[in-house]
């Protein structure tokens, strides 16, 4: 299940191995991590080993992203990956 703290602004991804977008975003994330460094997390949860975190959150397309506010509840959602679209979502986010 899902955690977040209360002074938390966290991003998850609810990806899967088999997915070259998934992939993509990780790789992305890797070689860029002053993009989120305002961020107190970055959880990537597997949509195969929690498929009922999927289900809960509602997600049809592989990879989607989150973003928690400070009190827990979804401030944003993406859904795919493109390299300039994701840069330009997490600075919209960035506060």
């Amino acid at each position: 299940m899902l955690t977040t703290s209360a002074s938390a602004k966290e991003l998850v991804i609810l990806g899967a191995d088999w997915c070259p977008s998934c992939v993509k975003l990780k790789k992305f994330l890797q070689l860029n991590p002053k993009e989120v460094q305002y961020l107190t997390s970055v959880q990537i949860v597997d949509i195969d080993k929690d498929p009922d975190l999927k289900e809960q959150l509602k997600v049809r397309v592989v990879p989607t992203s989150f973003i928690f506010d400070d009190d827990g509840k979804i401030q944003d959602r993406k859904e795919g990956f493109s390299e300039s679209g994701y840069k330009s979502w997490l600075n919209k986010n960035r506060k």
